[in-house]
């Protein structure tokens, strides 16, 4: 019989690493990776909305605001709010130049053009800034990391 150092010792001296394979991202969970990850871009890529509601440049409690426009999810605008304006956002939407916060749906009130903000949360901005969670370059995983569901995100 060998000692389990002596097993250890064959066993690496008789294995080889496999070549690196090229998979699909969704056929890849369970593999090893081949080398270091890094992010191609950074995340989020533009200032996006972390709520439905309403982009303001500064945020006061029963002050009407003339609501200028609704912004979708997937669309990007040029416009650029002033004091007094607010846009309609959604969640993970693009904010229009000069928006300081996005006020919860659900702090407002609203009647036609104007909302009116009823409730404040003075230290949140609702906003997720463009690199805010990854930069471009930033290491993700590194060589012999497990492929998880996770990773994969």
């Amino acid at each position: 019989m060998i000692s389990s150092q002596e097993a250890r010792t064959l066993i690496v001296q008789t294995i080889t690493t496999l070549p690196a394979q090229l998979i699909p991202v969704d056929k890849a969970i369970g593999y090893t990776l081949s080398k270091d990850v890094y992010a191609p871009i950074q995340l989020p890529s533009y200032d996006q909305s972390a709520m439905d509601g309403y982009a303001v440049c500064s945020v006061q409690t029963g002050t009407p605001y003339q609501l200028i426009g609704e912004l979708p999810a997937g669309q990007s605008t040029s416009t650029q709010i002033s004091s007094n304006e607010c846009m309609r956002v959604f969640t993970g939407g693009c904010i229009p130049k000069g928006t300081m916060a996005v006020v919860p749906q659900e702090y407002t009130q609203s009647n036609g053009n104007q909302v009116i903000v009823i409730e404040n949360d003075d230290l949140k901005t609702n906003i997720r800034y463009s690199g805010e969670h990854v930069q471009k370059g930033d290491l993700l995983s590194r060589a012999n990391d497990k492929i998880t569901p996770a990773l994969v995100g």
